[in-house]
């Protein structure tokens, strides 16, 4: 079974690494509207989540023929 992940190795670019910068540091201030440490996790987990998302995007799936090709 594949797990996808987060295509997080695309940061070295630095392009892209001023991309989700941005995304980032325009969702800032939800993260210290929290109240709680364990709120503040989560909504600093998400805010990372969703501009990784937009920016890098998730893996595909395993491939369909894992026989080798002989």
């Amino acid at each position: 079974m594949h797990i996808p992940r987060l295509k997080v190795w695309k940061l070295r670019k630095p392009n892209v690494k001023q991309e989700f910068a941005r995304l980032v540091t325009e969702r800032k201030d939800e993260i210290f509207e929290a109240h709680n440490v364990e709120s503040k996790w989560n909504t600093m987990k998400e805010v990372w989540q969703k501009a990784t998302e937009q920016v890098y995007g998730w893996t595909k799936g395993p491939p369909r023929h894992s026989e080798t090709w002989w």
